[in-house]
């Protein structure tokens, strides 16, 4: 059982490392605290670039992102219905500027009443390298 622990453990931080040393040209789109007992926030994104593919990341506090909405400059929007951090691949490919991202989130911990959560977006000219990115439906 300390095993699984200290591997779990190690695999988290390899992963946290690995995402922040990412070259792939993620930029910072959007930041915001949100409040983990209203279950839903509107993050406003700050550099309106026409991007390929978002990511959400939240800080040290453990959340449950069950779904987002990322609303376009065009009056569209896209509905991510799967929870999780994985990159996903937005509609259109760039062509839109991406204005907001409405996030619905819970807290792992019933004493955690909110959380850093950062919009990460990559630009519509960039190539995805050693990323998976998932296709919403």
């Amino acid at each position: 059982m300390a095993l699984v622990i200290v591997l779990s453990t190690a695999a988290m931080v390899a992963q946290k490392t690995t995402a922040s040393n990412n070259k792939e040209n993620w930029q910072k789109i959007g930041e915001a605290t949100v409040d983990l007992q209203s279950g839903q926030e509107t993050v406003i994104t700050t550099n309106n670039g026409n991007y390929k593919a978002i990511k959400l990341q939240s800080g040290n506090t453990p959340i449950y992102l069950q779904s987002f909405d990322v609303v376009f400059s065009n009056g569209e929007k896209q509905v991510v219905n799967f929870g999780g951090f994985e990159p996903v691949e937005l509609k259109g490919n760039g062509r839109y500027k991406v204005i907001q991202v409405v996030v619905l989130c819970s807290s792992l911990d019933d004493r955690d009443k909110k959380a850093t959560m950062t919009i990460l977006g990559l630009k519509a000219n960039t190539t995805i390298k050693n990323t998976k990115v998932l296709v919403s439906r």
